[in-house]
């Protein structure tokens, strides 16, 4: 992780993002600009949050690891978004893990200096819930989609939202747990799309040779929502 304090790319990185429209008060003299490579951790799982996020370039993977050691794909954070605003609020002492799948940059707000004064602005509160009900309602969405599309709609989506560079790596265990889907008609989707030339695998990847049927695919569901 790289840490910038510097005032006029903070204040660049702000005008740039309308980030300051969140608050009531001046928010800048808090902020830092954290910057993540690819795959380096964000969260670390269990530990107490540091920092409010507010991923304005790249996407990362927020994962749940179980007693048993079995690891859970929660969901994709993409820029730009909030990311550790259910431990400002208390509501998860303890953060998910959390890790770059490319180049991530984050306005970062420590919670040890600002932590109150966030809770206290109601302009922030206001643009939190409003946030927080979008999120909701994604999810809501996305298991209706579910239902009501075939898988090859909804992995189509899959891939492009978690690809990086046009290659495709997820673990096929976390995708089918994520998509609701059994492995073996995961497996049989992706040879499918092989044996279409949609995509190509190399070893553990598969590099998108036609991105414009998974969009297509993608756009259907979309369209209706």
């Amino acid at each position: 992780m790289q840490i910038s304090n510097n005032p006029a790319n903070v204040e660049m990185l702000c005008n740039t993002h309308h980030f300051k429209d969140f608050f009531s008060f001046d928010i800048i003299p808090y902020l830092e600009i954290h910057t993540f490579s690819n795959k380096e951790i964000i969260c670390n799982e269990g530990e107490p949050f540091p920092y409010l996020y507010y991923l304005v370039k790249g996407k990362a993977k927020i994962y749940l690891t179980h007693k048993n050691g079995q690891r859970t794909l929660v969901l994709f954070a993409q820029a730009p978004c909030f990311i550790g605003e259910m431990g400002l609020l208390e509501i998860e002492p303890y953060a998910k893990g959390v890790t770059a799948m490319e180049m991530c940059t984050c306005l970062a707000l420590p919670l040890s200096s600002c932590s109150n004064m966030l809770l206290e602005d109601p302009k922030f509160l206001r643009n939190l819930a409003r946030i927080l009900g979008d999120k909701a309602r994604i999810r809501t969405d996305n298991l209706a989609k579910s239902y009501a599309y075939p898988f090859e709609n909804r992995f189509a989506s899959f891939i492009l939202l978690s690809s990086c560079d046009n290659v495709y790596n997820e673990m096929h265990t976390e995708a089918s747990e994520f998509l609701n889907v059994s492995y073996r008609h995961l497996l049989f989707t992706l040879h499918d799309l092989c044996s279409r030339q949609i995509l190509e695998k190399h070893g553990r990847d598969y590099h998108i040779l036609n991105r414009d049927y998974l969009e297509k695919l993608t756009d259907e569901i979309s369209e209706t929502i």
